[in-house]
């Protein structure tokens, strides 16, 4: 009885000293603001996605969700959808908007801050939607130049970025 007990103890020690080391992102920090996981993955796809239109990508494992709401903004200005790479556990934001449409400069109309296009790489395109965020979260309005007009951008426009910016934030767990 005295040797069960000593065996069962030394089976629980070993044992506990023997897990694993925690698992560090191979791609660093650099990248790991684009990681989703799988809780924050199914709770996306279980929760949020009922309010988005998805799409797969032809050829690719990418499915794009743009927010029911916004879908009737994007043939009259600029959107941003939300790009999940399920295969490499990645998201990003990306920008949608009407081929036709020639915009030259999104400004902001406190300080006419210009802000330029972002290139079409989901990285600068992830950080410009998020610089975006940072300065409607700050209280400015913002405003769209093309070759012909100035539009503020509404209220409409607004929520629909900043729903679908906090839904990427919480898919990629950030907030």
């Amino acid at each position: 009885m005295k040797y069960t007990w000593f065996l069962f103890l030394s089976i629980l020690i070993v044992s506990c000293q023997l897990q694993q080391p925690p698992v560090v992102d191979e791609k660093g920090d650099s990248e790991s603001k684009y990681r989703t996981t799988p809780p924050s993955l199914l709770f996306f796809k279980n929760v949020r996605s009922g309010f988005y239109q998805s799409t797969e990508q032809s050829g690719t494992r990418i499915t794009s969700y743009t927010l029911n709401r916004c879908d009737k903004l994007k043939q009259a200005m600029f959107i941003p959808y939300i790009a999940s790479d399920w295969l490499n556990d990645q998201a990003y934001l990306m920008l949608s908007y009407e081929s036709s449409l020639s915009l030259t400069a999104l400004s902001t109309t406190e300080d006419s801050l210009s802000i330029s296009w972002p290139k079409p790489d989901p990285i600068n395109q992830t950080d410009w939607w998020m610089d975006i965020y940072q300065k409607l979260g700050s209280g400015k309005s913002m405003s769209i130049r093309d070759s012909t007009s100035h539009v503020m951008l509404d209220d409409e426009w607004t929520s629909c970025v900043k729903t679908t910016i906090k839904d990427y934030l919480r898919l990629t767990e950030q907030r």
